[in-house]
């Protein structure tokens, strides 16, 4: 669903029928065209983003600090990350380590922590398209203790994607008076991990979106609507986001 694929398929297409019927042909090529460098480009996605998605603001200090005093013993206000994705053996550590997506979360999440004193938790398993037995949610574990000095106060292991990091997390939390939790992931993500911990909440836990990573436009605007590695990584992360806020509605 997600491009390059349906703009090869409607390239593909576009060279068929212009062998009867060149002009049609020719404008689905055209059109297939320009909508694959659009695909490319950062610009589109910083659109979808922006008028689509419309993820929440960044977390203020203010609004950090207010929820650090907040909390309590019996009721500590958490700090919740998400995972995004692991290599089950990275070869320059010669084990299981977290993507460069999950790893931008853990580290904000690190940065909330040491500023706010708040607990920790972090949810991932072994997502649906990935191998392996060692969960996000472990190997998030070892990178806190080992090169932080931190330690989680829940890990989720188990969950296969958004909708189970909510309904897998929240029981853990709720079980240790947890009513206020502070949601770590990416900006683009953060719209339907919202929706998705709001509905396993049902009212009982307050949540406050911290995002992480928002897309934001170049200096130069013509580099924005140029086709990159970035701008389709870009593009593919916003479109990733937006079918799946469709899927789950």
């Amino acid at each position: 669903m997600l491009p390059p694929v349906p703009l090869m398929g409607w390239l593909f297409a576009g060279a068929l029928i212009a062998r009867k019927h060149p002009r049609t042909g020719m404008g689905l090529s055209v059109s297939g065209l320009i909508l694959l460098w659009l695909s490319c480009s950062l610009a589109p996605a910083v659109l979808i983003q922006d008028w689509l998605l419309k993820p929440p603001a960044a977390l203020s200090p203010a609004t950090l600090d207010t929820l650090s005093r907040r909390s309590t013993a019996e009721h500590p206000v958490a700090i919740v990350m998400l995972g995004g994705g692991r290599d089950p053996m990275a070869a320059d550590y010669g084990q299981a380590n977290l993507s460069e997506v999950s790893m931008t979360r853990l580290r904000y999440g690190v940065w909330l922590a040491r500023h706010s004193h708040l607990p920790m938790a972090y949810s991932g398993g072994v997502g649906w398209a990935q191998a392996g037995e060692t969960s996000e949610a472990v190997i998030a574990d070892r990178i806190l203790r080992e090169e932080y000095s931190l330690e989680p106060r829940w890990l989720e292991p188990r969950s296969r994607d958004t909708e189970e990091n909510a309904r897998l997390m929240v029981p853990l939390l709720m079980r240790d008076g947890v009513e206020h939790i502070i949601l770590v992931t990416h900006a683009l993500h953060m719209p339907r991990a919202l929706r998705q911990f709001e509905t396993a909440a049902a009212g009982q836990i307050q949540i406050t979106p911290a995002p992480v990573s928002e897309l934001s436009l170049d200096d130069i605007p013509l580099l924005n609507w140029m086709p990159s590695g970035s701008g389709m990584k870009a593009m593919h992360a916003a479109l990733h986001e937006l079918i799946g806020l469709w899927v789950t509605t």
